[in-house]
């Protein structure tokens, strides 16, 4: 629908539509209210969901009281980081976690490198 509305856009001098917010480098801070997060602390898990990867992202700080504040925050960060277009095609299931105290003993992976994981060159 997004893609059909662009096609249908009409032609604005000094304008260009874009459909979907294309991926731009992963190291971003976001602040959203009173939150803060940045890429870099962030963590991932990847997982088979069908013909799509599902996503376990670990939050540092992350609370059932902040987790609404945080998970959005982190959706922006995703979009960021892979573009629209990738996380509504590619992206199966989000899951958000706590961060743990090592998450390279528990075999996560740096937030940073999720663009590799889905093909994107690195930003």
């Amino acid at each position: 629908m997004v893609e059909r509305l662009v096609e249908a856009a009409p032609g604005l001098p000094q304008w260009t539509i874009i459909a979907f917010r294309p991926p731009r480098s992963p190291d971003v801070e976001l602040s959203l209210g009173r939150h803060t997060l940045a890429a870099r602390d962030l963590w991932f898990a990847a997982h088979a969901d069908g013909d799509r990867i599902g996503l376990t992202v670990f939050v540092p700080g992350l609370t059932e009281k902040n987790k609404r504040s945080l998970a959005h925050a982190g959706f922006l960060l995703l979009d960021n980081a892979l573009g629209e277009y990738v996380v509504e095609t590619h992206v199966g299931f989000i899951e958000w976690e706590s961060k743990p105290d090592d998450p390279e003993a528990a075999g996560l992976e740096p937030f940073l490198k999720i663009p590799e994981r889905f093909g994107i060159g690195g930003g």
